[in-house]
């Protein structure tokens, strides 16, 4: 068996894209070779990345394919044959065209009668071949983002090719992608010179050795490795930190240091000094007794050491300078002095300035301690409403947006606010983009609510809901967070928007079209949701087409749906929907006698005892008794006939009907499965 290795050289690959292109090589090329038979189920699979090359090495492949052979279908034997026994021209040329002759071929019964088959051997595809015609295709076919065109020969990829290695065993196999013909010369840093590859098991080696450290994960922990032994005692750093893996696919080697800003730069707000290095300068920030320092740990491509360090504290001490003043200038002025500059910032562009929405917000929590039950001292909830906002009119603010309510936090700790009203101010922005923290006083939910509940609701107002796959304004990310939110609290979604709308001067009909748009987004992003945790598409659908607007409740349900789905009460509950549904009409119920009494003391005996296991939270026991009316349905159709000619006895029928698929709504809504599922139970 012989072994691939294909290197695609390349500028420096965004790091961000690197992990899921490098997955992508090598699952499309094994997949490719399997597809032509010259990989099995002995082949082996090995990717490598750095920010300059994706490279991958298949093991156990074969040099060309088995033959293939195919059967044909000639003509019928009736025409096959002529008058005298003889073979027609018919089928002496169909032989012709496999080769043989007329005599091997053979005969078969068809459902369309009795007809002449033949065989022929098609010549499998050679590896060398296949990766001539296809390489390229398959590497623009990669998942990536803005692609760009360097050269003449017009491929796509999201950055210019420089090199490409494919070796077969020891031999270079001519292959040309993006204009770039194979050879076995990689390349280590820049400026040093060329890597030959003797052979693919060489590769990793061979890179190694010029200072390239091929494998992502060796490169991680040699990284690591040499960053904890510049530590001193009592120092970390959090290696788990999703920087680490962005640096790992910022160099191809592994060049540590570690430098170091003026001590003054202690009292700076510990979130700053952490925007400053970790999302500005990307360097790892050192902490000692959990406390930030601001000193970091660097790994870097190419230069001095000393002039590499310079060049950063240089940078780390011009931004941390900045930030001071930007401190020191906020703390001039007490916080809810701030909060009189926000009549001069825009909200969402559309929807009045930042006064506006603290007054909104102000009324909306009020309402939110109310409608929730909520204990929060009504004083701490005035101290802390001022100031909810106050610090988006700080410099500080102004330079981190995403530092917004964390800052809040500090200068009012910094100004002798109460610790809960610090505390929550902190929590009023959680959760946090990329984190599932919640909340943990009332009054931190109630802030942090009532303010996505206004973005939110004021996204659709201002016509900003997201199209597609365009969502510039995070909506989908807003929806997310007040769904995590309400399943701590007991509000549901839909008064949540009704009290939200009140802010704002909406008609009636504006603030209905707004409620049932917002409602159905939120749906949508619970449908996601679960669909990506593995439910049935059509137990997500049945369940969200219920009249809940709790995502707890309406986890619950799913959880019923989702047991009650492969039973035979399932079907059940299908029967009884599709039963009623086609002949159901809202009218009056006044049964004096007969089978509509019957029916009548059944569906009111089951909207009481449903009503009593939704009281106590047991879905399932709702769902079974709807499918309980699957009998005193069957005795009602078998005893009278709906569609009578008497219309008042149509409509008696007909309303009784209608309450039992009422009913069924109530639960979960079946419309979509009424014919397919129901059908194939």
């Amino acid at each position: 068996m012989s072994t691939l290795l294909v290197e695609l050289g390349c500028e420096e690959l965004p790091a961000r894209e690197l992990p899921a292109l490098s997955r992508a090589f090598g699952q499309s090329l094994l997949h490719l070779l399997t597809d032509h038979r010259l990989a099995g189920e002995g082949s082996a699979v090995q990717v490598w990345s750095t920010p300059r090359r994706l490279a991958c090495r298949i093991e156990g492949l074969g040099l060309e394919a088995a033959p293939v052979e195919e059967w044909r279908r000639g003509p019928a034997l009736a025409q096959a044959r002529q008058a005298d026994g003889s073979w027609s021209q018919a089928a002496v040329g169909f032989a012709r065209s496999l080769g043989t002759s007329p005599d091997q071929l053979e005969e078969r019964d068809t459902e369309g009668g009795r007809y002449l088959f033949g065989s022929s051997k098609r010549p499998g595809d050679r590896l060398v071949d296949l990766l001539g015609s296809e390489l390229e295709g398959l590497v623009t076919r990669l998942p990536e983002g803005r692609t760009m065109a360097w050269s003449e020969a017009g491929t796509r990829f999201l950055r210019p090719v420089r090199w490409l290695v494919v070796l077969v065993d020891d031999e270079v196999a001519p292959i040309r992608v993006a204009g770039v013909t194979a050879g076995r010369l990689s390349q280590a840093g820049r400026g040093r010179p060329p890597v030959e590859i003797a052979s693919p098991q060489r590769y990793e080696a061979a890179l190694a050795e010029a200072g390239v450290v091929a494998d992502r994960g060796a490169r991680r922990e040699a990284l690591v490795a040499g960053w904890r032994g510049l530590l001193q005692p009592g120092e970390s750093f959090d290696d788990a930190h999703p920087l680490i893996d962005q640096v790992v696919d910022l160099v191809e080697g592994v060049r540590v240091l570690r430098g170091h800003a003026g001590e003054r730069f202690r009292r700076l707000p510990e979130p700053i000094l952490r925007a400053v290095m970790v999302d500005q300068l990307r360097v790892v920030p050192i902490s000692r007794d959990q406390e930030l320092e601001p000193a970091f740990l660097l790994a870097y491509q190419t230069g001095e050491e000393s002039v590499v360090r310079s060049g950063f504290e240089r940078v780390l001490e011009a931004r941390l300078t900045d930030a001071s003043f930007f401190v020191e200038a906020d703390l001039q002025k007490p916080l809810a002095e701030h909060a009189r500059s926000l009549g001069q910032i825009t909200f969402l562009g559309k929807l009045g300035s930042l006064a506006d929405r603290l007054e909104r917000v102000s009324r909306l929590a009020g309402e939110l301690v109310r409608l929730g039950g909520l204990k929060v001292e009504p004083g701490l909830l005035a101290e802390a409403l001022p100031l909810v906002l106050a610090d988006r009119a700080t410099q500080a603010v102004a330079e981190w947006p995403e530092l917004a309510g964390v800052i809040g936090a500090h200068y009012a700790r910094a100004q002798g606010a109460p610790q809960p009203v610090v505390e929550a101010i902190a929590q009023s922005t959680w959760p946090a983009p990329g984190q599932d923290r919640l909340p943990e006083s009332d009054l931190g939910w109630v802030l942090a609510l009532s303010l996505k509940a206004d973005e939110l609701v004021g996204g659709f107002v201002a016509g900003l809901e997201p199209t597609g796959s365009s969502d510039p304004f995070g909506m989908r990310r807003l929806a997310q967070g007040v769904l995590s939110l309400l399943a701590k609290g007991k509000v549901g979604w839909r008064d949540l928007i009704v009290l939200a709308e009140r802010g704002y001067a909406l008609s009636a009909q504006a603030a209905e079209e707004i409620l049932l748009r917002v409602d159905a987004f939120l749906r949508t992003r619970l449908e996601a949701s679960w669909r990506e945790q593995g439910h049935p598409p059509e137990v997500v659908s049945a369940t969200l087409g219920a009249p809940l607007y709790h995502p707890l409740r309406l986890a619950s349900r799913l959880k019923a749906v989702e047991e009650m789905w492969p039973l035979p009460s399932f079907q059940s509950l299908i029967t009884v929907y599709r039963r009623t549904s086609r002949l159901a009409a809202e009218g009056p119920i006044d049964p004096a006698l007969g089978e509509e009494e019957t029916l009548k003391k059944a569906v009111v005996a089951a909207e009481v005892a449903v009503e009593r296991a939704l009281l106590a939270g047991d879905d399932g026991a709702a769902l079974a008794t709807l499918a309980a009316l699957e009998a005193p349905l069957e005795r009602f159709f078998d005893q009278v006939m709906v569609m009578d000619p008497d219309p008042v006895r149509r409509r008696v029928r007909q309303a009784l009907l209608a309450r039992v698929k009422a009913l069924s709504d109530k639960l979960v809504s079946l419309a979509a499965l009424a014919g397919g599922r129901g059908e194939q139970a």
